[in-house]
């Protein structure tokens, strides 16, 4: 099976550094498949954390107006902010013409489909 060809574009409104809980990356992992958590649980697209190398855990602190831009294989997250600052941004999710969707996502905040076919046609 082809790993997905989804992309992630994540701009910056406000400046994210290491202290308002800029992303974190894992340099190289979306080449190596890596096991998730038992999707019964409260955070079940997270990653198993034994098989995490977080010594290689680099910090990607971005200017206001800033973005980036990974493949969704790639370990990523963001630390909580621990100042007062905002750390505001928006995402956007790119998948290729023929991904489909093979079970719903429970996602609190939702997503806008802004192209191509609702979920209920993908499925």
């Amino acid at each position: 099976m082809d790993p997905p060809a989804v992309l992630t574009c994540w701009g910056t409104i406000d400046e994210p550094t290491v202290v308002n809980g800029c992303v974190h990356v894992i340099p190289g992992s979306h080449r190596v498949p890596v096991e998730h958590r038992d999707r019964t649980e409260m955070q079940s697209r997270g990653i198993l954390p034994a098989k995490v190398d977080v010594s290689r855990d680099v910090p990607v602190p971005l200017p206001a107006g800033g973005a980036m831009f990974h493949h969704s294989l790639l370990i990523h997250r963001s630390h909580p902010n621990s100042s007062p600052r905002y750390r505001r941004g928006l995402a956007t999710i790119d998948l290729s013409a023929n991904s489909r969707l093979i079970e719903t996502w429970a996602i609190t905040y939702g997503f806008r489909q802004l192209w191509g076919c609702s979920f209920s046609e993908c499925i």
